[in-house]
């Protein structure tokens, strides 16, 4: 199967389940708060995130009925994260995915409610995972553990705050080669590393392929951020890889880093195949991008 079909038929899979988890949480509750969640998370982008855990899942042999709520789960966090990250004291964006951002079209009080409100969804659909398809508590608690730290300030918010304070972090970082890692491998892979955390965990893989696999996330991740860095060419950051690299070795990382996600794989032999042609996804996106702008 081509990748976009692939890509695509697993986007309605995961919109479908999305669309249900909401109107099981929310009955036919239709609120201003309801209105603002169901807004910020439809139609939403490519749903990369929960795509991967139920593609991990599978190529490891799991079942897409125990992996489905918590991949939801996953974008429940990211939609909330990307809520946040519009906000005017964060990246100050008017426009998400070609339509206002929550809070230009709801406000900032509702904008935060929503986005807490779906964490909150997000850990509610992980604890009840373990009795809705009898999975041991212990690996539900794993996850959940592990979700927290993803998000967390050893996460994403410490990534978003590097990212917003001129690659300042816990580390005290000084070079900005090193900051823009910091930024792209706890802001973007750490949610990623969430996605091959739940497929993994939930498909009962042992501690090698655990460990492969999320590191196959890691540089996966890591190569989305420089991905899109080299799409938003109007970003002003200073901290982004064209202008911390320049534009030619950003595109030599960004295949470096895709060759050793998919190396990462390489045990899993012909069962791979769907997860070397999404990582490969991401750079023939930038191949295409470059060649039509020239």
């Amino acid at each position: 199967m081509h990748i976009e079909q692939l890509l695509e038929e697993k986007k309605k899979i995961v919109d479908k389940a999305l669309e249900e988890n909401l109107s099981i949480y929310f009955g036919k509750n239709e609120s201003k708060l309801y209105t603002a969640i169901h807004y910020s998370l439809f139609p939403g982008g490519k749903r990369l995130r929960p795509i991967l855990a139920m593609v991990i899942n599978e190529v490891l042999g799991g079942k897409i009925d125990k992996v489905m709520n918590s991949a939801c789960a996953v974008e429940f966090i990211h939609s909330a994260l990307l809520i946040l990250d519009d906000l005017p004291c964060m990246d100050n964006s008017d426009s998400r995915r070609g339509k206002p951002s929550c809070h230009k079209e709801f406000g900032e009080s509702t904008a935060i409610l929503a986005s807490i409100g779906l964490i909150c969804r997000a850990f509610e659909v992980l604890s009840n995972e373990f009795k809705a398809n009898n999975i041991p508590s212990s690996v539900i608690l794993t996850i959940i553990q592990e979700t927290a730290k993803q998000i967390g300030v050893f996460g994403v918010i410490s990534g978003q705050f590097s990212d917003l304070n001129a690659g300042q972090n816990l580390i005290d970082l000084k070079n900005d080669r090193d900051k823009l890692d910091y930024i792209a491998l706890h802001k973007t892979a750490s949610l990623f590393i969430l996605s091959a955390t739940v497929g993994t965990y939930l498909a009962n893989a042992k501690g090698r392929q655990i460990h492969a696999l999320i590191e196959y996330a890691r540089n996966f991740g890591y190569a989305f951020q420089v991905s899109d860095d080299l799409f938003d060419t109007e970003d002003t950051n200073p901290l982004t890889f064209p202008k911390v690299y320049g534009f030619d070795q950003s595109l030599h990382l960004l295949k470096q880093k895709i060759e050793q996600a998919i190396s990462n794989i390489d045990f899993l032999g012909k069962r791979s195949e769907s997860l070397r042609d999404i990582a490969r996804f991401i750079l023939n996106r930038v191949h295409s991008e470059t060649k039509n702008d020239k």
